[in-house]
């Protein structure tokens, strides 16, 4: 593999090898795909069905907390807002359940899944027993290809920091394809697929809490951590690579939970 520059990003010669990869054979097996909810990709959507549509809008809602944790998902109130038939709306939602964005509530209907220190503390324990198992697997797998698919995810992550404050879904579908790229050769669709629900589950969180302040993350250097994970994980470094991952997903919650709780302490009586 080539070496990466002091700021983490892969040399030029690199970067161009693994585009020239792309161009002349298409994505790298094992390559992160983004789906990308608000694309103007007028040729993907044509390919796309109504339901499948509707799906990753309300997806795209409900990570991004358009749609408030608790809300109530009325199937008239959507085709309003959504301008699409109930059908659709009722798959959605059903699809959306399987992946506990969305409950079904008995004489209620469906909503939004609520969020509490209690479920991102459960979330993260289950996130990282899972890497237990599959980063393991796609280290154990892994091809070259692989490890440019991983190269090549950092560095669109690393360029997107640039713009993160000013389009923050750029970065979030980047950083996804990212964490995406790491166990892309687990050899698993069950366990790749479980690994980014988990993960998306995980930016609920995030994205509630994007307007923390900055001081909060003064001490913490995103970008080195993500560096350093793509490096053990190419390297090969299992035991390494599995405790940076955890260790990332392990951080982002406890500030997150430490900033709820000063709220809950400063709130008034």
């Amino acid at each position: 593999m080539d070496e990466l520059n002091t700021d983490g990003v892969f040399s030029k010669p690199a970067a161009a090898k693994a585009v020239r990869r792309v161009r002349a054979n298409g994505a790298p097996a094992g390559e992160a795909v983004d789906v990308d909810p608000v694309a103007s990709d007028v040729g993907l959507k044509r390919q796309q069905t109504a339901t499948s549509l509707l799906y990753h809008r309300l997806r795209f809602d409900i990570l991004h907390g358009t749609l408030a944790p608790g809300e109530r998902l009325r199937v008239e109130t959507l085709r309003e807002r959504y301008k699409i038939g109930s059908s659709p709306i009722r798959e959605a939602l059903s699809r959306l359940s399987s992946e506990e964005l969305v409950n079904f509530v008995d004489q209620k209907g469906f909503q939004v899944s609520d969020i509490s220190i209690e479920d991102l503390q459960e979330l993260t324990r289950s996130r990282c027993l899972l890497n237990e198992i599959i980063l393991r697997e796609a280290i154990k797998n892994g091809d070259e290809a692989w490890e440019e698919a991983i190269v090549l995810a950092h560095h669109r992550l690393s360029r997107s920091k640039k713009v993160k404050d000013s389009r923050p879904e750029l970065w979030g579908r980047h950083h996804r394809s990212f964490h995406d790229a790491l166990v892309a050769a687990c050899g698993s669709r069950w366990l790749r697929n479980m690994s980014m629900t988990l993960f998306d589950c995980a930016e609920r969180y995030r994205w509630r809490s994007a307007d923390l302040e900055r001081s909060t993350y003064q001490e913490r250097d995103v970008d080195q951590e993500h560096l350093m994970i793509m490096q053990a994980t190419i390297n090969r470094d299992t035991e390494t690579a599995i405790r940076l991952l955890n260790e990332h997903a392990v951080t982002t919650a406890r500030i997150i939970i430490d900033e709820w709780n000063k709220d809950l302490h400063q709130a008034p009586n």
